[in-house]
């Protein structure tokens, strides 16, 4: 292909603009971003770059009817060039549900101590077991970014022992994640189980839908000591000042503190109360209220939504 009446940093704008609608949605324009690696030999980085920063895993077969998992398993152990690519592994089955097996057998088994550039790693609405996913995730050398999207866990402790297995974990979002209901004492138990080398590092946490209602959720301790933002949205109904001072005494650095409470329509709870406790509460600490967002919201049997995109970590502060 004739580049020579363009510079080459137009073309990569380009290729990076392709890019990025892949990794928005991987599984829809990847052959897009694979079409650009075709293209010439100039072309070759930078496509490639693009299309191996972000893999996202479904449960489908690949043409050769091998499984996804095995064929990037594959990849990683007979190509490290391409395995550095890698830094973000979405895993996310086209059935909401499904589970999407990372243990490979027979087959490259030390795969995942291969990944030395993997940063992020996300599940979204797959079927928990945890010798599926968290036996291969732990062996993962660097994830500092945990984010669980629409996950059904067998139990509080599977949840734990997946976070609690990634010792370098900077940020963790979970985000409609739901576990059977337990008793305080339960949770405090598992809790207690916490080792104490990890998570040393975690310092950004961010809960919404089910979990965020969750009466003894977060149990004290369970993330660690070291948070300094959290973000927490949740509904009126289950709002209570004691369950807040707890939430807000999980960590003894937390400094921000981000809140989205949807409004129930039943008016139990006037959103002039909420505010008055919220800030009771937080005027007694030195932890600062970067942001607050109330929404009305219409209940129904499946919860409530309008769930604000931007009102995970890293929003714009107000």
């Amino acid at each position: 292909m004739n580049t020579s009446q363009v510079s080459m940093e137009v073309w990569e704008r380009i290729i990076d603009l392709v890019g990025i609608e892949s990794n928005a949605d991987p599984i829809t324009y990847y052959p897009a971003i694979r079409t650009c690696c075709l293209v010439c030999s100039s072309w070759l980085p930078r496509s490639r770059y693009n299309l191996f920063s972000k893999v996202a895993i479904t449960e489908e077969l690949s043409r050769s009817g091998l499984s996804r998992v095995y064929c990037l398993a594959r990849t990683v152990c007979e190509r490290s060039d391409l395995t550095y690519l890698i830094h973000e592994l979405h895993i996310r089955p086209r059935t909401p549900g499904r589970a999407i097996p990372l243990v490979v057998t027979p087959g490259p088994g030390t795969w995942a101590t291969a990944m030395v550039s993997l940063r992020t790693v996300k599940l979204v609405g797959v079927g928990w077991h945890p010798t599926l996913y968290t036996a291969t995730i732990s062996r993962f050398p660097t994830p500092v970014h945990l984010e669980l999207e629409r996950v059904a866990f067998d139990g509080a402790s599977s949840l734990f022992h997946l976070i609690w297995s990634l010792p370098h974990l900077v940020c963790v979002i979970l985000h409609q994640v739901t576990i059977p209901k337990m008793s305080q004492m339960k949770f405090m138990k598992i809790c207690s189980m916490r080792p104490q080398a990890v998570l040393g590092c975690l310092t950004e946490l961010s809960i919404s839908g089910h979990l965020a209602d969750e009466e003894h959720f977060p149990p004290p301790g369970a993330f660690g000591k070291v948070l300094r933002k959290v973000y927490l949205e949740f509904s009126s109904r289950h709002w209570h000042k004691s369950r807040l001072r707890a939430m807000l005494q999980m960590s003894t650095a937390l400094e921000d503190f981000q809140a989205c409470i949807h409004l129930s329509s039943d008016g139990e709870t006037a959103p002039d109360d909420l505010c008055l406790q919220l800030m009771s509460q937080l005027s007694t600490s030195v932890i600062r209220l970067v942001k607050l967002d109330l929404r009305p919201v219409t209940f129904t049997k499946g919860g409530y939504g309008s769930t604000a995109d931007e009102g995970f970590l890293g929003s714009s502060a107000s």
